[in-house]
This record gives structure tokens, C-alpha cells and sequence, in this order.
């Protein structure tokens, strides 16, 4: 089943593509790309799925690949009623608590989107990726303590899985980046030149880590 194994699906703003129910699977991130799906094709798809979905109206993998044609389609209130209607019938589907966060952090739902993120957080446990975005979500709030804390664990999580691989370097570079961002809204200067400095310890061509400690330079 799809809620049980990671699987490659789509590419969207601010970071996250499959998940697992096991609490050992990483969550790939993302970032926004352009659609790869014409609307033609989507709409024949969710056509087809609609089709099977009126012959199996209760299988939940049904309303969630429909609700992630919808949201290709940035047809975002009807993915979020398939979202919806798929945590109905599978309460532990972790991969429909992701994408619907997303839908609501579309719609500027942000308070709903957190809500989502600390729920397949609860389902998964120690994904690095999900205390990442769900930090984002509160900096959107404004509530940047709860940022630095899930920025926190994130790193400790990733620092942990840390293997010296380039692609993780940049992970683990804008994590610094992001809680510096956090730090720094509060104005905690030196704990965000801090962690602007690993930023760019872990990837030097982190430009917004450069540009951050140019500014901060400026204030002090």
C-alpha cells in the first residue's frame, strides 16, 4: 500500500516528496519544479480515477492519488476534500496528512498546515524533513521559538545521519540557515551569526547564509 512505503510522487514548493509509516524511512525533499503532467493528461486521469472511485468508493488510495492529481492541477480545495476524505477511511495515512499540510499551506491555512505536519510527525517519528517543514510553518506564524525547537531537532536527526555526501550538506546547511532566520527574527544576533556561520561551514555557496551575516553586520 502506498501509506506504507516511500514513494517518489511530486515536486512542490518548500520541500517534501514520499513518506513511510516506518519510523526508519526518510522523507525525500522537494522543491518546486514545474509540472510534469500536462492539464490534459490530468484531467483524463482524474476522470479515470473518478470512474473507480464510483466502483470502490471506499478504498483510500483512490481519493488520495485523485487528490494529488487535483494538486498538481493547484486545484487545491477539491485535493483537500480527497485529503480529507482519504484520512476518513485510513486515519494513519501519513502521506494524505503531508500533502494536505500542503494544500493548506497554499491556501494560507497556516495554523491547519501545522496541525498536519505535527500529526505525521506523531505517525512517523524522528523524520528529520517533517520537524523541518513544520518549522517553516511556524515561522509563517511568527512563532520562532517553535521554529529554532523543530529546526533543533531536525539537525539533531540529520547530524546523526550525517555521511559526508554533498547532497546532504546542503540539507543540513539550509536547516543552519533556516534557525539563524529564526534567531535572527528574534533578535538573537549572535546565536544566528552562529548558525549562519555552519551554514556556510557545511555549503559555501549558501548565498542566503552570506547575505544574512551581511545584513546582521550591519545591525551590530
Amino acid at each position: 500500500m502506498i501509506f506504507k512505503k516511500i514513494l517518489p510522487v511530486f515536486t512542490i514548493i518548500l520541500f517534501f516528496n514520499s513518506i513511510s509509516c516506518d519510523n526508519n524511512q526518510e522523507i525525500q525533499e522537494i522543491e518546486k519544479t514545474s509540472i510534469d503532467y500536462t492539464y490534459i493528461y490530468n484531467s483524463d486521469s482524474i476522470k479515470k480515477i473518478s470512474e473507480s472511485i464510483n466502483n470502490s468508493p471506499s478504498d483510500p488510495e483512490l481519493y488520495f492519488e485523485r487528490g494529488n492529481l487535483f494538486l498538481k492541477s493547484n486545484q487545491l480545495i477539491n485535493a483537500r476534500k480527497d485529503f480529507d476524505k482519504t484520512i476518513d477511511l485510513m486515519p494513519e495515512a501519513t502521506l494524505a496528512y503531508i500533502y494536505r499540510a500542503k494544500v493548506f499551506f497554499e491556501l494560507e491555512e497556516i495554523e491547519k498546515a501545522t496541525l498536519d505536519y505535527s500529526k505525521a510527525i506523531d505517525l512517523t517519528q524522528n523524520n528529520w524533513e517533517l520537524f523541518k517543514f513544520r518549522g517553516i510553518t511556524y515561522q509563517h506564524s511568527q512563532n520562532y521559538q517553535n521554529a529554532i525547537e523543530d529546526f533543533s531537532q531536525a539537525l539533531e536527526i540529520r547530524l546523526e545521519e550525517f555521511q559526508n555526501i554533498e547532497n546532504q550538506k546542503i540539507q543540513i546547511s539550509n536547516l543552519y540557515f533556516l534557525r539563524g532566520s529564526s534567531y535572527a527574527s528574534l533578535k538573537k544576533y549572535d546565536q544566528a551569526l552562529i548558525d549562519f556561520e555552519n551554514a556556510l561551514n557545511f555549503f559555501s555557496n549558501n548565498i542566503e547564509a552570506k547575505n544574512s551575516i551581511k545584513r546582521i553586520s550591519k545591525i551590530k
